[in-house]
């Protein structure tokens, strides 16, 4: 967790001393973690079974 709210603080910096325009800002923010230079986060895909199973067992335990 630490290591996403340095990456926030980096960009969020670059952008207040004009590194980055606010749209390369913006596009960076809205496409996290796509737009991740270093190769910290990775988008995780999950198969429609998965999720089923997933989302069953959650129902299970809110009873």
């Amino acid at each position: 967790m630490f290591k996403l709210l340095q990456l926030w603080a980096k960009e969020v910096a670059k952008r207040r001393e004009d590194e980055i325009s606010k749209e390369d800002y913006d596009d960076w923010r809205y496409n996290f973690p796509e737009c991740d230079t270093l190769g910290l986060f990775r988008k995780v895909e999950v198969s429609d079974k998965l999720n089923e199973l997933l989302t069953e067992e959650l129902m299970k335990n809110r009873k």
